[in-house]
């Protein structure tokens, strides 16, 4: 096994060859140069677009005390099921009243909610989805400081993002239906499973889907997230 080098990540680097075959076969025509410069240029639009919310939250170029205010926007402890059914509730009606997509109506009724672990927020601090939408929140066994963090880090904003692209149209509806429709197709990528899931966090951007500065703050919080996943994957490659 590798030694850990200083950074906490321990691994092989896979090399810049290796990461441009892999890329290849996943059919993506960029090379990781491309990719880190796309990301880059989306994480400056993320962070005007912060600029943006902050300054109508009051507190000018501030984000960091804006994005403060929005962590601390959490439910009470055991409120978060129902927050994230509220949640789930408007953005499923928001797909109809546009409609968007066809949801059929087992897929709507066959999707449950379970809560995570202390030992799997470790791992998993925020959700994890399809069929079944795990939810991050506190457990009587966790320290203060840890149930904190989980619900700061899981705040309705934040979350307005990740529970459609957990459920509906997101991973849930993705499943469904690769099931169902030429179940032969489903190959497993990743550009597939988390792009398709992604690209409907953009969609509903588009179409104002957020309510204002707040909700705006918490869906960019998740497309930086996407943004620094690039930049480090692909620098991490060449190590």
């Amino acid at each position: 096994m590798q030694k850990d080098d200083g950074s906490g990540i321990i691994g092989n680097p896979i090399g810049r060859e290796e990461l441009i075959r892999q890329l290849k076969l996943e059919f993506i025509p960029y090379t990781p140069e491309e990719l880190v410069d796309i990301a880059n240029k989306e994480f400056a639009w993320c962070d005007a677009e912060l600029l943006k919310a902050s300054k109508e939250m009051g507190f000018g170029n501030n984000w960091k005390a804006a994005q403060e205010k929005v962590k601390n926007s959490y439910v009470p402890a055991g409120k978060q099921p129902e927050a994230m059914l509220e949640l789930y509730n408007q953005s499923v009606d928001f797909l109809k009243k546009n409609d968007l997509v066809t949801i059929p109506p087992v897929a709507e009724e066959t999707w449950r909610m379970t809560m995570m672990s202390p030992q799997q927020q470790l791992v998993s601090p925020f959700f994890l989805g399809g069929e079944t939408l795990m939810i991050s929140y506190p457990t009587d066994e966790m320290s203060y400081d840890d149930k904190l963090m989980s619900m700061r880090g899981n705040n309705p904003h934040f979350s307005r993002a990740t529970v459609h692209h957990e459920l509906i149209a997101g991973h849930h509806l993705q499943g469904f239906m690769n099931n169902r429709a030429k179940a032969y197709r489903d190959f497993g990528t990743p550009f597939w499973h988390e792009g398709n899931a992604l690209y409907w966090e953009f969609i509903l951007w588009d179409l104002n889907f957020p309510r204002g500065p707040e909700d705006r703050i918490g869906m960019l919080f998740w497309r930086m997230h996407r943004c620094a996943r690039i930049i480090f994957f692909a620098e991490l490659s060449f190590k």
